[in-house]
């Protein structure tokens, strides 16, 4: 995002402040100002570098959605994330809404141009994503990174080989450390022998 415009930051979890619509906000049974706190927001460079709790601008606004957001609002008995949706869209500043699913593959991008507000669905994991207003193209994979639904790869481990070329009964003397360096064994009687060179490894 800095790539695209170095004025933007995203930040996790900000206040955002704003009039919102009161008939949205009955909805959410909310008293007083209300602050939203999506996951991760846009936001001016300064309100971040600034340390503010708060703003007043947002132009991406994202939110994961986890399972009270699948629960239903006490007044119009609407999901709690479509409420939240509703609500973001009526924030001006916001040029664009990300929605990803935590228990499936799926994302929906809202963005707004001169004719208002659509939204697309994917549930591919190679499907292309693109929020222009914020510098983003990417695959639906790359936003479940190092999740259940994209984990990440397991290293390969290397196995050492086994000498077999001492005699059993010689190397029944050694004992080998975690990284494979033979050490000597001290004897039974008088100080204790000096630890072996460690071999460098094939």
């Amino acid at each position: 995002m800095r790539g695209h415009d170095e004025s933007r930051y995203a930040v996790q979890r900000p206040g955002i402040e704003f009039p919102w619509p009161r008939a949205v906000v009955a909805e959410t049974e909310r008293n007083g100002a209300y602050r939203p706190e999506p996951d991760v927001a846009a936001v001016d460079d300064d309100d971040a570098v600034g340390g503010k709790r708060f703003t007043e601008t947002a132009y991406l606004l994202t939110e994961v959605v986890s399972s009270t957001d699948e629960d239903l609002t006490p007044a119009s008995f609407a999901r709690w994330i479509g409420v939240t949706v509703r609500l973001y869209r009526e924030h001006d500043p916001c040029q664009a809404i990300l929605v990803a699913e935590q228990e499936s593959v799926h994302v929906t991008v809202h963005l707004r141009d001169a004719g208002g507000w659509t939204h697309r669905v994917s549930t591919g994991l190679d499907d292309d994503r693109a929020i222009p207003s914020a510098g983003l193209l990417c695959k639906v994979g790359d936003l479940h990174r190092d999740t259940r639904w994209q984990p990440r790869r397991a290293r390969s481990h290397r196995t050492w080989p086994v000498d077999r070329t001492t005699p059993w009964r010689e190397r029944r003397g050694l004992r080998y450390t975690l990284d494979a360096c033979p050490v000597a064994a001290a004897p039974s009687r008088g100080p204790p022998a000096p630890k072996a060179a460690c071999r460098t490894r094939p």
